[in-house]
């Protein structure tokens, strides 16, 4: 189910109950207004309800791909007796969700189709044209020269590498999601990936926005900050983060203030550490985190246009010295096998 599709079904959701429905009643009528998506789902949800599970499980239990920090904010709702509001923000982050989705991949469309063209250029010249004139110069029964060499060379060794490549990625991956990664490699690849740049930057902004976001919402809602900051760690699937978002709410419980907390576990950068702090003061933290949130947003929006303007150039500067390589080595061998005058 696609993140404006949960959007909907959480929408329509948030109507009913804020037209005064009760719960049991609210999921009997749904089937017979949801979209198609939701029909199977919401028949299983009735099910559940009916039989006593609270709507918040129900949804996580039967609603694939809702994330877990969505079903936080219904099950806070619930808790304090606000479910019309918690289904209406629950709808609003899953509608943010997938409109930042697609910003992403709209933005990204057009670097990816740059990469996967000259992917396929590399390895048509690679597969094809090289070994034609591999066969054209021996049978001129001439030496190659070093560079000739070098490059057919790599073009036999291409096709098996990539093969075993694609094997040993798939056997790990498989192997994490079975073993539940066992080794920590996911643990190490996660942290791993905060380090490269942009790349890392983008992956703490995205999360900064998800968790301030969620923080902010269960905050308003009256929800203490220590089990708030455990709900909000649900809208990060980073582990190293998820782990820092752990030691913040350890530290907090401890009495650290909460901006402290979170710039010290690495949850967020000093400047939205700042930005807390002044909400710390004038006790306004849902506030703060709103604002935390649009801030990392409106940064994230720059970094994908500052990838998006670097993968570009460095695509067709990657293909154009591939493809020059490969003329310089052509020319150093016709030269070389030509017939002396």
């Amino acid at each position: 189910m696609t993140g404006a599709e949960q959007a909907a079904g959480l929408r329509m959701l948030a109507q009913l109950a804020a037209a005064g429905l009760p719960v049991a009643r609210m999921v009997v009528i749904m089937p017979s207004l949801c979209s198609p998506a939701w029909r199977a789902p919401a028949k299983a949800v009735m099910h559940r309800v009916s039989c006593g599970e609270r709507l918040s499980r129900s949804l996580a239990a039967e609603v694939q791909g809702l994330s877990a920090h969505l079903v936080a904010i219904v099950a806070v709702g619930e808790e304090q007796a606000t479910l019309p509001t918690a289904l209406d923000r629950a709808a609003c982050h899953a509608e943010e969700a997938e409109q930042r989705r697609r910003e992403v991949q709209k933005a990204l469309t057009y670097p990816a189709v740059l990469v996967v063209g000259g992917i396929a250029s590399v390895a048509l010249i690679a597969t094809v044209v090289l070994p034609r004139f591999e066969s054209v110069l021996r049978s001129l029964g001439r030496d190659l020269p070093l560079s000739a060499q070098i490059v057919l060379a790599l073009a036999h060794a291409a096709p098996g590498f990539l093969f075993v490549s694609l094997l040993v990625g798939v056997g790990i991956s498989r192997f994490i999601l079975r073993a539940g990664d066992p080794m920590g490699v996911r643990t190490h690849l996660d942290r791993a990936i905060l380090h490269v740049p942009l790349i890392g930057r983008m992956v703490r902004l995205q999360s900064a926005m998800r968790v301030c976001a969620t923080l902010a919402a269960l905050i308003a809602g009256g929800i203490g900050i220590p089990r708030a900051v455990s709900l909000a760690a649900m809208g990060t699937t980073n582990r190293t983060l998820l782990s820092a978002m752990a030691r913040a709410r350890n530290a907090i419980m401890q009495g650290e203030r909460v901006s402290a907390a979170m710039e010290q576990a690495g949850v967020l950068g000093s400047d939205f550490a700042l930005l807390l702090r002044v909400g710390e003061e004038t006790n306004d933290l849902a506030q703060a985190f709103n604002q935390i949130a649009r801030l990392a947003r409106v940064q994230h929006d720059l970094m994908v246009q500052r990838a998006q303007a670097l993968i570009e150039p460095v695509v067709l500067l990657g293909i154009a010295l591939f493809v020059a390589g490969i003329a310089v080595m052509l020319m150093q061998t016709i030269y070389s096998v030509r017939p002396s005058p």
